[in-house]
């Protein structure tokens, strides 16, 4: 459960921080 939660984070934030890291 933790593992599926950290991974579903993950894939939450990774396109957050390349938004960021394109702006």
């Amino acid at each position: 459960m933790k593992y599926f939660l950290l991974s579903f984070t993950s894939s939450f934030l990774k396109p957050i921080l390349v938004y960021f890291l394109a702006m």
